[in-house]
């Protein structure tokens, strides 16, 4: 499998994963984790793992601008989830 197919594949899925979340209200992990972890062989730590950066990266960010919170301790506490667990 070459990047571009990969990518595709990718792109689909979270496609999928969006549309499912947005009618269910289920998180786009539920779709996302299998995916990578069936379909593209991706080892299951590493499928969770790019679930929760991809939950918590934009939540951080979005979260100093609706607060008095630093920018510097929210994007801490991202890098800590993503990368210190």
């Amino acid at each position: 499998m070459n990047i571009v197919e990969f990518t595709g594949i990718i792109a689909t899925g979270s496609l999928v994963a969006g549309f499912l979340g947005a009618i269910t209200g289920l998180g786009g992990g539920v779709v996302i984790v299998p995916l990578l972890t069936l379909l593209l062989s991706v080892d299951i730590r590493y499928a969770i793992g790019a679930s929760l950066v991809s939950v918590s990266e934009p939540s951080s960010a979005r979260y100093p601008a609706s607060s008095k919170t630093r920018f510097r301790c929210a994007a801490g506490a991202s890098y800590n989830s993503a990368f210190c667990s």
